[in-house]
């Protein structure tokens, strides 16, 4: 009678404990879940979504936590406060990160239920609705919504904030969503937490708003970019632009202190070229200068832009100028003046229209025209007629 008693142990309990103390120690990424408030067929069509990526075990909780009591693993204790609600255990070799955003995408809308807590702020907005004056006034009038009658339809006045996220949800509230046609709430698995090698990662670290994420990566990258150009700290990816920003800074250093380099050098005339130089000549007595190109010929050149006031600017070189008026008789002389006037006139009521291309092309005629004037002149000379 000295025997001590020992309870007997159905033998699917101790399995189950063995069970989840393998799947711990087989699988790197443990997750607890609330299954309060999924209905069955919902849970049944998840589980064969994630067929393949996730390994399910429902189980009573206090298996789970007889199974926790022998697992010998860093931080393992602290998951015996987080079995909530209808507890329930997943094991996955996915990121925990990619298994949030798995289970988020596995979530279907429905409709709010009295009792249930607003997952955000629930609100009705403003504008037309499927409804015809009647009973629904006084029941939109009872949550406080605004309404007018237009066009045979009762419309919603303003946006109107009915339940505040956190907040149970009433019964009144519920029936209005639900005629309204609003389904706030997510149906599918309410993933509490992950767990690995001694981590435990809560929802509300786990969810990662993937836009908001890259955004902030690529000013990052902007900022870092351009504090590394700012203090010319070279990197891979900025040092193209810290030698063209080098390149640059170089060029005008050199051209403000007047310094040659290979940089600036080809912008310089070449020493074998004549300097072009600017002369002003007025219109009552005009110079005309011939630059020379060679010994056996010469040419006037004469600028196509002239200064109001009847005045313009002659490009000629210093070494080839020759004084025309000298070598001409005194009618010619006039002649010369008189078309140049013209010219001078032409040119003046032109500028007034500030249309370059037009001025231009009607100043190379004028051009030619003393041009000719220079070539009969010329052949005078030559014929020994002045």
């Amino acid at each position: 009678m000295n025997q001590q008693y020992k309870p007997h142990i159905h033998e699917y309990k101790r399995k189950e404990v063995v069970d989840v103390t393998r799947l711990f120690n087989e699988y790197p990424v443990v997750g607890i879940l609330n299954l309060e408030g999924l209905p069955s067929a919902n849970y049944q069509k998840i589980k064969k979504q994630l067929r393949g990526k996730v390994v399910f075990k429902f189980t009573k909780k206090s298996f789970m936590l007889k199974a926790l009591e022998q697992i010998k693993k860093q931080n393992i204790d602290h998951l015996k406060d987080k079995l909530q609600g209808v507890p329930a255990l997943l094991f996955t070799k996915e990121d925990p990160f990619e298994l949030y955003k798995i289970l988020e995408k596995s979530k279907a809308n429905s409709p709010a239920k009295a009792g249930q807590l607003a997952p955000e702020d629930l609100s009705v907005p403003a504008g037309p609705t499927s409804f015809t004056p009647g009973p629904m006034i006084g029941e939109f009038g009872q949550l406080g919504i605004k309404t007018e009658v237009k066009e045979g339809k009762i419309h919603i006045k303003e946006d109107k904030v009915l339940v505040k996220a956190g907040q149970a949800i009433s019964p009144k509230v519920a029936d209005m969503l639900v005629k309204l046609g609003v389904e706030p709430m997510k149906i599918g698995l309410n993933l509490l937490l992950t767990y690995q090698d001694g981590e435990i990662l809560t929802k509300d670290v786990l969810y990662v708003n993937e836009e908001e994420f890259m955004n902030n990566i690529r000013l990052a990258y902007q900022q870092a970019l351009s504090l590394s150009l700012n203090i010319s700290y070279p990197t891979p990816e900025n040092i193209k632009l810290l030698l063209m920003k080098a390149q640059i800074e170089s060029e005008a250093l050199s051209k403000k202190v007047n310094i040659d380099s290979s940089l600036n050098v080809k912008e310089e005339p070449k020493p074998s070229e004549p300097k072009p130089e600017q002369i002003s000549v007025s219109a009552p007595e005009p110079k005309q200068e011939i630059k020379k190109e060679d010994p056996s010929q010469q040419q006037v050149q004469q600028l196509p832009k002239q200064q109001p006031k009847t005045q313009a600017k002659i490009e000629t070189s210093k070494e080839t100028k020759i004084e025309v008026k000298s070598q001409i008789k005194e009618n010619d002389m006039k002649m010369a003046q008189e078309k140049w006037q013209e010219i001078m006139t032409k040119t003046v009521n032109m500028e007034k229209k500030d249309e370059k291309s037009k001025e231009e092309k009607a100043f190379k005629t004028e051009e030619k025209d003393i041009n000719k004037i220079i070539n009969q002149l010329k052949d005078k000379k030559s014929a020994g007629k002045i």
